[in-house]
């Protein structure tokens, strides 16, 4: 079989920590905040003009860590959400909803408690995977690249449900993206750095993405909430990949993909997850060939045939909507800004 060396290269960045004009169709939406007991895999048939990110951001913490109580993280957000109320005293601007819930999470005073949520410097690639789950954000107030749009995501759902705010996509990083109804203005919004704007134009140079992946929508366009749970499923897909349980890592990945067929991160998981598999057969079957293991059975070798010609596949579909692998100048750069701000913020 031909080499998998570039399909590998796409563990590099396959798991996520990352003004345009939207892809997505418009959304009536109207939220079921309501907990019944739900369980991940009752996301395919959930309609996405019903889905509420809050909700299902704590079923998905579940989902990792059953001991998550859902009712009482939703009561948390509720309690938020009013406290941002308070904040506007009757204000219907979107702008002064997007500035509001902007100083309720950033800015210290008392409406957080003298407590803003800030960037988790001590853990700049989210390698503390339980650290991307909401309810970890909500106790710490330390977040990444994947909590933290996720919570600003969820207070402006629930401060009102008919603001265009969304997520975004990009290489090895999730942000924001907001347009204002009464103004037609659009801009991104970047949660790890304060809620503030940033150019698309500077984000795809920091993160190395081609013009084409913008004009096939693999980055940078706005995401259907279901397309949002598919990024926050990722964490309990990691769960299973770190314990070498592939094949539940996969039944996770086909979850998302599921909800999310066309956004690049859900097909670059599953290829990652076939790999991995793939490799264990080819593993087993070296072996027989040198007499120190069992040959393939028939159904095996079937399977590794198949999962070959996904991977493949799959792949080529990545490589045609403009993906780039991690050059080892952005990365320093990265690191170069977590040690600035480090710097700043223990002077």
């Amino acid at each position: 079989m031909p080499s998998l060396a570039f399909h590998r290269s796409i563990l590099l960045v396959g798991a996520l920590c990352t003004a345009a004009t939207a892809l997505t169709a418009q959304v009536s939406y109207s939220p079921d905040a309501r907990y019944r007991e739900q369980k991940v895999w009752d996301l395919p048939k959930v309609q996405e003009k019903s889905v509420d990110i809050g909700l299902w951001a704590f079923i998905i913490a579940k989902e990792y860590d059953p001991s998550v109580n859902v009712r009482e993280g939703l009561a948390t957000l509720d309690s938020m959400a009013a406290e941002v109320r308070r904040m506007l005293a009757g204000r219907q601007r979107d702008m002064d909803k997007f500035l509001a819930v902007r100083m309720f999470l950033f800015e210290p005073g008392r409406w957080n408690n003298n407590h803003p949520f800030t960037y988790d410097l001590d853990d700049p690639f989210g390698r503390n995977t339980p650290n991307k789950l909401l309810p970890t954000f909500l106790r710490t107030r330390k977040g990444n690249c994947i909590s933290m749009p996720t919570l600003m995501l969820v207070l402006m759902e629930r401060v009102d449900p008919g603001m265009r705010f969304y997520g975004v996509l990009a290489p090895g990083h999730f942000l924001c993206r907001y347009h204002d109804r009464q103004t037609m203005d659009a801009f991104n919004v970047e949660p790890t750095n304060g809620g503030h704007p940033a150019r698309n134009e500077w984000v795809m140079q920091e993160l190395n993405i081609s013009q084409t992946a913008v004009d096939k929508g693999a980055y940078l366009r706005d995401l259907t909430k279901k397309e949002v749970l598919a990024v926050l499923l990722q964490p309990v897909a990691v769960k299973y990949r770190q314990a070498g349980d592939h094949r539940t890592e996969l039944r996770y990945v086909e979850l998302m993909n599921a909800i999310a067929p066309n956004l690049i991160s859900s097909l670059m998981w599953r290829t990652t997850a076939q790999l991995a598999i793939y490799d264990a057969y080819e593993e087993r079957r070296q072996a027989a060939e040198t007499g120190t293991g069992k040959p393939l059975t028939t159904r095996e070798r079937r399977e590794q045939q198949s999962l070959y010609r996904s991977i493949m596949k799959t792949a080529k579909r990545i490589k045609a909507m403009g993906w780039e692998p991690e050059t080892d100048e952005q990365r320093a750069r990265y690191l170069q800004r977590i040690e600035t701000e480090r710097q700043r913020s223990n002077p």
